[in-house]
């Protein structure tokens, strides 16, 4: 309850303040600031995903040989580094490029674990559900990205 309404008391309190903000020094410079900073942001926290991305089929096909648990294991301590190296570099004065590599050994943890973890949470399912799930899924994620999607028959 208090994380609800914290968050719309914060946003209130913002949205006071970024409308006189923008009457004093002009919507479109005050909307510039705002898509600059966002771009930047963005950019400093891009690499985590990406290397999830990258990392998550090699990752699924490394579980098929070794074992599911081992890279699991490797992907929780290699994401337990990076957000304990992220921890302790917020407690100084970090610019935030310094937090570029261990956002990205994040997402090297992330990616080690989403291939063990979805072979986990599939591998009891029979074949034709699991099937149909994973087209459900498809057409849910892309739907809400608001892409066509195509299916095969």
């Amino acid at each position: 309850m208090w994380t609800v309404g914290g968050d719309t008391l914060v946003l209130a309190a913002l949205l006071v303040t970024a409308a006189r903000l923008g009457d004093m020094r002009g919507r479109r410079t005050l909307f510039a600031a705002g898509v600059a900073v966002f771009t930047a942001a963005s950019a400093v926290w891009a690499p985590s995903p990406l290397v999830s991305l990258l990392v998550s089929p090699f990752a699924g096909r490394l579980g098929d040989r070794i074992g599911g648990r081992r890279v699991l294991l490797a992907g929780l301590l290699s994401f337990c580094a990076g957000l304990l190296t992220v921890i302790l570099l917020a407690q100084g004065s970090a610019s935030a490029p310094v937090f570029t590599v261990p956002l990205m050994f994040m997402g090297l943890g992330t990616g080690c674990m989403i291939a063990p973890l979805s072979t986990e949470a599939m591998g009891h399912v029979p074949a034709p559900p699991a099937t149909l799930l994973a087209l459900a899924g498809t057409a849910l994620f892309t739907a809400r990205a608001g892409t066509p999607v195509a299916v095969a028959a």
